[in-house]
């Protein structure tokens, strides 16, 4: 079970167990000053907390080196924000609670970015590994999914209450 750090873990059970959120997104974003540094290793004079936090996406820049960009088009800072955003997603189902609501179909997990310069909001599509810009087709297949994998958790978790 994580815990993460205090203001976090808090955020993520308060929102979880207490306003029983549906969806949480992990948002990045184009042009990010965080994927820069990332990148870029600027000497950072007297700035602890500021070198600790960028340490969080360390993972992320191995896995990119590891597995490669999502989209090789990109510039490599917004190539690391959007496995960043992968990354993070991975640390979410690190919390109990989240895997369970997950796993019951009460929660969803949704991985997005905002292109900054296009004014356009992408969302993570697994089947693709790839953002997908979300207009009208893109909104309706995600609610489709959604519902479908409702009625899956539904139905298996009806299966194991009346095989108890």
């Amino acid at each position: 079970t994580s815990t993460g750090d205090v203001s976090e873990a808090s955020a993520i059970e308060y929102s979880v167990l207490v306003l029983n959120v549906q969806d949480i997104i992990i948002c990045g974003h184009s042009e990010c000053g965080a994927m820069r540094a990332v990148i870029e290793r600027p000497a950072l004079l007297d700035a602890p907390n500021l070198s600790k936090w960028l340490h969080y996406c360390t993972s992320a820049a191995f896995r990119l080196d590891q597995e490669g960009p999502l989209d090789a088009s990109r510039s490599v800072h917004d190539q690391l924000s959007q496995m960043n955003v992968l990354v993070q997603l991975e640390h979410l189902m690190s919390y109990s609670i989240v895997q369970e609501r997950v796993r019951r179909g009460d929660l969803y997990l949704n991985g997005w970015w905002f292109d900054i310069a296009k004014g356009e909001m992408l969302a993570y599509e697994r089947e693709t590994r790839s953002f997908e810009c979300i207009d009208r087709k893109t909104a309706e297949r995600f609610l489709e999914r959604r519902d479908a994998e409702q009625t899956e958790a539904g139905q298996a978790g009806a299966g194991q209450t009346g095989a108890e």
